[in-house]
């Protein structure tokens, strides 16, 4: 079993790298859409494409990518600041918009980690199952065999 480790270490980086980046990338779409919806349905202009001149929005953007890479502690983090924007004398059409799609795109985020880490932990099991069975020679049922054939199919499999 130990000489099929690096082979596992690299199943699981990649698949990890490749299904948390994906996460990242959906739950950041899912931030700009959201924007863009809630700035629609509430009449405000905080949106990048439709902005007064200003970059006040590069800085929502900024915070926005920062913020769906730590989504549970962005939400802490999101809560604090609406509390401090409702507190201030500020136009709440400045900030409800981009607060509310940072909010929906950390939702996303850990939703689909949640699934990423689902699937990986059936690449995991798959991979330490082909392991132990190549390792023993144990005689493979068709179904199961099928499975196996798309690992085998990788150069430099085992």
């Amino acid at each position: 079993m130990s000489r099929h480790y690096e082979n596992g270490f690299v199943t699981e980086y990649s698949s990890r790298s490749v299904l948390w980046l994906g996460s990242y990338t959906f739950s950041y779409c899912i931030f700009l859409l959201s924007w863009a919806w809630f700035d629609e349905s509430l009449n405000s202009d905080t949106e990048p494409r439709r902005a007064a001149p200003g970059g006040l929005y590069i800085i929502w953007v900024v915070f926005g990518i920062v913020n769906v890479w730590h989504p549970v502690l962005a939400i802490y983090l999101l809560i604090w600041i609406n509390s401090l924007l409702e507190k201030s004398s500020t136009n709440p059409e400045d900030w409800v918009s981009p607060l509310g799609a940072m909010f929906v795109a950390c939702l996303s985020m850990i939703f689909f980690t949640f699934v990423a880490d689902v699937v990986l932990d059936i690449v995991d099991v798959m991979f330490v199952c082909y392991a132990v069975d190549k390792d023993n020679k144990v005689v493979l049922d068709p179904e199961v065999k099928e499975v196996f054939a798309v690992i085998e199919s990788v150069p430099g499999y085992i």
